[in-house]
């Protein structure tokens, strides 16, 4: 199943606008929010999410570093941006151990390279207007 939509000219400009105001990358910004997404719905104190490596758009899923958002203590966004920021947060996926949950920003990573059962946000931006794409990829 996939779902497509596109977020606001005025509103990708604004968050644009906040990450250059603060310093912050814009993909760990949607990839922050992501996270908090997931937390409040799925109620867990960890969320595991697979990103490709930076500069690589064509590496496959189970090379995809993985990025542990720990919300078991009290956690700001700004805590959380700052923490996404570092490359520390990254460490390898194993093929042993697949993912269920994708991150993929400005990529052109086929969605048919995840794993079953998995769940992909993919964030496309494009002159002045962002593209977000959900995909479920029942097993």
């Amino acid at each position: 199943m996939k779902r497509t939509f596109l977020v606001s000219t005025e509103l990708f400009r604004r968050l644009e606008d906040f990450c250059q105001e603060n310093q912050i990358e814009f993909r760990n910004l949607v990839l922050a929010g992501f996270a908090i997404l997931l937390h409040r719905i799925q109620e867990l104190s960890e969320v595991r999410i697979a990103t490709p490596w930076t500069g690589s758009k064509s590496r496959p899923a189970t090379g995809w570093p993985r990025r542990h958002i720990s919300f078991s203590t009290t956690l700001t966004l700004g805590q959380l941006l700052q923490d996404l920021q570092s490359p520390s947060v990254t460490a390898a996926v194993s093929s042993a151990e697949p993912c269920e949950i994708y991150f993929s920003f400005d990529s052109s990573e086929p969605v048919n390279s995840y794993s079953s059962d998995s769940l992909c946000l993919r964030i496309q931006p494009d002159n002045g207007t962002l593209e977000v794409g959900f995909t479920y990829m029942g097993g």
